[in-house]
């Protein structure tokens, strides 16, 4: 029965992957890998977009301060997360359950010696 929630959790958590990449977005061709996952998002509600330009005041250059105001966004490195705890935990319950059919042949063959004597 372990078996099975381990086969089922890894294959949900390599479903979750594919899918969040089609859902997510934010991704910049320019950019490396680490950086779009850390950048990349999943929209749930879209929000309005705000452009400001302020000085900043340290060096006073301008500077564009632009952000999605009244969005609601899941970040992808937590989503991509998840899936890998997920794939993790079904891998142990895969090992796990192969170290209690060992021990459950183990404790078979001694009661079949036991029964021969």
């Amino acid at each position: 029965m372990n078996k099975n929630k381990g086969i089922l959790l890894i294959l949900i958590g390599i479903g979750i992957i594919f899918v969040s990449f089609f859902f997510s977005s934010g991704a910049n061709p320019h950019q490396n890998f680490m950086t779009n996952i850390s950048k990349m998002k999943i929209v749930v509600k879209g929000g309005e977009y705000v452009q400001r330009i302020e000085r900043s005041n340290y060096t006073g250059k301008l500077e564009a301060n632009n952000y999605y105001e009244g969005e609601f966004a899941i970040p992808l490195k937590i989503v991509l997360s998840f899936s890998v705890l997920l794939i993790l935990t079904g891998t142990g319950f895969l090992l796990m359950s192969k170290n209690d059919e060992r021990i459950h042949d183990k404790m078979l063959s001694r009661e079949s010696k036991k029964d021969q004597l």
